[in-house]
């Protein structure tokens, strides 16, 4: 029952928002739960991770030495060890890369997120 009451209340603070009923474009709703249009996540975390490569490769580009300190603490690694060489290839690789990966994170998420689901119920 609580669940319903937070389901009404989100789609009437979503309709109030846009001024309009819509469906979501990420999910679909089944007995009071969401169900995720697997594709449609996968894009949208691809899309997330490419933003993100994008803004850290201009960080990247813009101060190399504070970026290479601050990835060295992330890594726990000694940063006088490593430079960054950021090229177009490099650039365009790492996006490629990063994207197809979070895609394919995505859409397992959603898959099994998606049976956990039909399992419930």
């Amino acid at each position: 029952m609580a669940h319903s009451f937070v389901s009404a209340a989100y789609h009437a603070t979503s309709d109030h928002f846009t001024g309009m009923a819509y469906q979501h474009e990420l999910c679909l709703e089944l007995g009071g739960f969401m169900k995720l249009k697997s594709v449609r996540f996968a894009c949208a975390c691809a899309m997330a991770f490419a933003a993100m490569w994008i803004v850290c490769s201009a960080l990247v580009w813009i101060s190399p030495s504070s970026m290479s300190e601050v990835s060295s603490h992330m890594l726990h690694l000694d940063a006088g060890h490593f430079s960054f060489t950021l090229t177009l290839a490099g650039f365009m690789k790492g996006l490629i890369s990063w994207s197809l990966l979070a895609a394919v994170s995505g859409l397992l998420t959603a898959e099994f997120y998606n049976l956990l689901l039909r399992r419930h119920s």
